[in-house]
């Protein structure tokens, strides 16, 4: 009887529950404010030459809700967004579109897209080099009146990169100043690879190659992902099937099971150019763990047998 009342009473009670629990999930989701934006092109890259003029017309989408927004330039390093508060941005680096003003906040309503032109016209006298900027959206909520939110932001940057250049031509160079290869390598060991690479000239480039494996009876090819080196940057070479990767740890990693000689060669040129960068490197697989821990095992056995042949002796 006392079981069945107490049942009754959790058969009443569970109701209840649900319900408070769906009303204040949908008092959250009232309050909350989805940020969800996009800017194309994602990056812009501009040769220009001094004295000439460019418009750059990008895309802002706002798939979220209505929310403050303002746009800024801002430096772009080797890091990311460098936040300087004495950074001005060049002269000649300007708005272009009459609705907005860097560095004035407007409203950037729910569901809708602006357009935002740049105009860059470095003048006659500009020094000739490459301009790492980048545009900067940064967005902080717009709640209700009495609404709880906090107050959090977010930040979009689309990187801009800008070559000055009167001739048209820039020169690239490049230099590899770590390949990390294994002279001897366990058979069954995993192989891994590290090559670190330089930009030693006064421009960015991408490095348009791949790296080759070959060994006794096969030949394997790797594509480098072309990610951009910016002027005097040093950084470690990744895979194209390493692109999206959230764990990013070698260059190349490849599962153990090698024996003979290798040779491993990385080749890639700087953009389309005809620079090309390239270096090889050799190392042997060997089953060295296995033949030791065998001999040792041997010896082990022979110790035992002589010493038992001793005793019989004795």
């Amino acid at each position: 009887m006392l079981m069945r009342r107490k049942k009754n009473i959790l058969l009443a009670i569970l109701p209840i529950t649900f319900g408070l629990m769906l009303l204040f999930c949908n008092s959250f989701k009232v309050q909350a404010q989805g940020l969800s934006f996009s800017i194309s092109p994602p990056l812009v890259e501009i040769m220009i030459k001094p004295g000439k003029t460019v418009t750059q017309t990008y895309k802002i989408a706002n798939s979220g809700d209505t929310v403050i927004a303002t746009f800024t330039i801002a430096q772009l390093t080797e890091t990311g967004i460098k936040e300087d508060p004495n950074f001005a941005v060049e002269n000649w680096i300007a708005c272009a579109t009459n609705d907005f003003t860097f560095g004035r906040p407007f409203l950037f309503a729910a569901g809708t897209e602006r357009q935002l032109a740049l105009r860059i016209n470095p003048p006659p006298n500009t020094q000739e080099q490459d301009y790492y900027r980048a545009l900067v959206l940064t967005t902080s909520p717009n709640p209700p009146p009495g609404s709880s939110m906090t107050n959090v932001s977010q930040q979009l940057a689309a990187p801009l990169i800008i070559t000055v250049t009167s001739s048209g031509m820039v020169n690239k160079s490049a230099a590899i100043t770590r390949f990390d290869v294994p002279t001897i390598l366990d058979s069954f060991d995993p192989l891994k690879m590290d090559i670190e690479v330089q930009n030693t000239s006064k421009t960015y480039f991408r490095p348009v190659g791949k790296i080759t494996l070959t060994g006794l009876i096969g030949k394997g090819e790797y594509p480098i992902y072309p990610h951009i080196y910016l002027a005097g940057q040093k950084k470690k070479l990744f895979l194209e099937s390493q692109a999206f990767s959230s764990q990013l740890k070698h260059t190349l990693e490849l599962p153990g099971l090698f024996l003979g000689k290798y040779q491993a060669e990385v080749d890639f040129a700087l953009d389309e150019s005809k620079v090309h960068v390239k270096q090889k490197k050799i190392f042997y697989a060997l089953p060295w763990k296995a033949v030791v821990i065998t001999l040792l095992l041997i010896t082990f056995i022979f110790i035992i047998i002589r010493g038992k042949k001793t005793k019989i002796k004795g």
